[in-house]
């Protein structure tokens, strides 16, 4: 089972659901000594560098390392860090192919992609 996690996707948008689904992403990835691969989407509509909350300024790319750096302090584990912009379902699909991804983890919030990619897919 050890090489069946060799490595991991993370979707982070930075909202509290999907930093808590990125914490157990790392502890996946230290556990079965994994790469983790964070994942920030934007969608077509939205520019890929937009500030986040008002009390950061920083774009994804400096955020996405900032818990980079959080996480490998805290876990022993290789990350790396990626932005794309389009729609949810096809970019995890690009990224788990082109990364050769053993499993991905994402937050479970109310998102009609998500529905549609579990339960109406053929």
């Amino acid at each position: 089972m050890r090489d069946e996690f060799k490595r991991i996707l993370s979707l982070v948008d930075f909202s509290r659901t999907s930093l808590h689904a990125l914490e157990e992403a790392a502890l996946i990835a230290s556990k079965f000594n994994s790469e983790l691969h964070l994942l920030y989407v934007a969608s077509n509509s939205e520019p890929l560098n937009m500030s986040g909350d008002s009390k950061s300024q920083q774009n994804n790319k400096e955020r996405l390392e900032d818990l980079k750096k959080t996480l490998q302090g805290r876990y022993e584990v290789i990350i790396n860090c990626h932005e794309a912009k389009g729609k949810i379902i096809e970019v995890v699909n690009k990224y788990s192919c082109d990364l050769s991804i053993n499993l991905v983890v994402l937050a479970a919030k109310k998102e009609p992609w998500l529905k549609e990619m579990f339960f109406e897919s053929t």
